[in-house]
């Protein structure tokens, strides 16, 4: 119930009669606009209330419209025109309006965004729910500070496409690549985009301290590769991680050493795709033809692929082990299939003298040429 300190009464009213000062009108504005949220009136008492609304928001006393501004802004009762009224004011009175009232449009807030106050449009980017169409024209405003509020804002509803364009006009600034990280849902197809990005910062970095442009490109694409094969274990389906495998193809970052990379770690959703997307079938097929028992499926595959031959025993292996670890009924955890990878591979290839997984991959990097005929 409102408190009856809060609400208009024939005092505030006598007081308005004899002392019509700024400080009262401002009083009176917030009186008015708490009863107007309460949602304790009358239809009579509300359509009083709405017309004293309309006089005051065009009041002349910037105190007295921005003290209903910021009384009306949760208002969810409130009439547009005033609300729209209030929002088109100038910042110190529209801010709080453009912030969080419910009121006010998609059209209403684009319209407000393409006039080109920064201030206004990084209140529209924190409000506490953005549609992807009021998120578009954001990323459209060349306003890195509304940007960045927009990216590091969880209730702004994103779509694929508008994160891509959002990168695209903003990836280089360091905030606003740092915002859209610390997101809790992106799109694994973004996420990667992000890690294109921030690898590659490290090759200037990289260069500084004596590395020549071939190790600091070979330590970027491991560091890149090893993050990308974490960002897959966590996908929420298959369907990712094909627009994933399709996206690394367009951008030629579907390299055999990520493949390679991901089957050992036991990534086999990924390793389906990836062959999919290089063959060029249908992931069930792929599928098939991998988990063939026989010699023929996988080879097979493989051929309709640009890997190089001697990455095929090492598929084998990595596929032999994830079925053996099926059978006897263990859990697909990463560490526990990495450690029994390293112990077969060192049984089944000898002539690498190693005990380390990543110099494997490295190794495949170097003899893999072309493919034998």
């Amino acid at each position: 119930m409102t408190d009856k300190r809060s609400r208009l009464s024939p005092e505030d009213i006598q007081k308005l009669l004899t002392d019509p000062s700024d400080g009262v009108r401002a009083d009176i504005a917030a009186k008015v606009a708490r009863e107007v949220g309460a949602k304790s009136l009358s239809d009579e008492e509300r359509e009083i209330a709405n017309a004293i609304l309309r006089g005051l928001v065009k009041d002349a006393a910037e105190r007295v419209r921005k003290s209903l501004s910021e009384s009306l802004r949760y208002a969810d009762e409130l009439p547009h025109d005033v609300a729209l009224a209030l929002a088109q004011d100038i910042e110190t009175v529209s801010l709080p309006m453009l912030g969080s009232s419910p009121v006010l449009s998609d059209s209403d807030l684009i319209e407000i965004i393409s006039s080109g106050s920064p201030q206004k449009q990084i209140a529209i980017a924190g409000r506490p729910t953005v549609t992807d169409r009021v998120a578009q024209a954001i990323v459209e405003t060349e306003n890195p500070a509304a940007v960045t509020t927009l990216a590091g804002n969880e209730g702004a509803e994103i779509s694929e496409s508008t994160f891509t364009s959002l990168i695209d006009r903003y990836g280089t600034m360091n905030e606003v690549t740092e915002a859209l990280a610390h997101r809790e849902n992106l799109p694994i197809t973004i996420s990667e985009k992000l890690i294109t990005l921030v690898s590659g910062r490290l090759r200037g970095y990289l260069e500084q301290h004596s590395l020549n442009e071939g190790q600091a490109d070979q330590l970027i694409q491991e560091s890149r590769e090893r993050a990308t094969v974490d960002l897959v274990e966590k996908a929420a389906n298959t369907h990712n991680v094909v627009a994933l495998s399709k996206q690394l193809k367009e951008h030629d970052r579907l390299t055999p050493s990520l493949i390679l990379r991901a089957i050992f770690t036991g990534d086999v959703r990924f390793f389906e795709a990836a062959l999919s997307v290089l063959a060029d079938v249908p992931l069930k097929k792929a599928a098939i033809l991998i988990h063939d028992t026989g010699t023929l499926g996988l080879k097979s595959l493989c051929e309709r692929t640009d890997l190089p031959d001697v990455y095929l025993p090492a598929f084998r292996v990595a596929l032999d082990v994830y079925r053996e670890m099926q059978e006897d009924g263990i859990d697909e955890d990463r560490e526990r299939f990495r450690a029994r990878m390293v112990e077969r591979i060192l049984t089944q290839f000898h002539d690498i003298d190693t005990d380390d997984i990543e110099y494997l991959i490295k190794s495949l990097q170097r003899e893999g040429g072309s493919k034998a005929a």
